[in-house]
């Protein structure tokens, strides 16, 4: 609904705004472009470089992440902000297109690094959680794009080992589930803290190693 209200606002602009489709569209382009500078460079090296050291080192390098992340996500619960999406400025996009393009890390959850930072910045806990959510979907097209264009690997490789028609066979059924999972979220969000099991499992994974 909210990418339709985008799509009506481009068409048929200025009538059918109502002071939320614009700061969104400008909200999507720039964390993209942050994102893509950030995130492809990241990606990149942790595909060429991160992969090859030692399993335990990996290991514990996605444990500490993951414990960054919980962490992250246990400040931010306490935190619950007044303003609106109608509301974001140049320096919010930014932090958010700086915080999905760390994501490209292992260990680091995409959607609670954007949330938290959104969060911190006062936002609504829905607002933050709507905005993080839909700015992925422009980051998962563009990566996938990078990856058939400058063969970074992971989409390519899928493709020869199973076949086009068995990966969208695939993408269909993640989209069907992803669409109930967001759902879902948006209803739990606000009640689950995640950041305990994080924080646990993250220590757990590090201290193993």
């Amino acid at each position: 609904s909210d990418y339709w209200q985008i799509l009506r606002y481009l068409f048929r602009r200025p009538e059918i705004d109502g002071g939320r489709a614009a700061p969104v569209l400008r909200g999507l382009i720039g964390a993209t472009i942050v994102s893509a500078a950030l995130g492809l460079p990241l990606y990149y090296l942790a595909g060429e470089h991160l992969l090859e050291v030692t399993g335990l080192v990996l290991t514990a390098t996605v444990g500490l992440l993951l414990t960054v992340t919980g962490f992250a996500l246990k400040f931010s619960r306490r935190l619950s902000g007044f303003r609106s999406v109608g509301e974001l400025r140049l320096s919010d996009i930014a932090l958010a297109g700086v915080a999905q393009g760390l994501a490209a890390l292992p260990g680091l959850s995409r959607s609670g690094l954007v949330a938290s930072c959104l969060l911190l910045r006062n936002f609504d806990r829905q607002v933050a959680l709507r905005f993080t959510f839909m700015i992925s979907v422009p980051a998962v097209y563009g990566m996938a794009a990078a990856d058939l264009l400058l063969g970074l690997g992971l989409l390519q490789s899928s493709l020869a080992d199973l076949g086009p028609v068995n990966v969208l066979i695939a993408a269909i059924v993640s989209f069907v589930v992803s669409l109930l999972s967001l759902r879902m979220m948006l209803v739990w969000a606000a009640r689950l803290d995640f950041s305990g099991f994080l924080l646990s499992f993250g220590g757990l994974t590090f201290c193993l190693a």
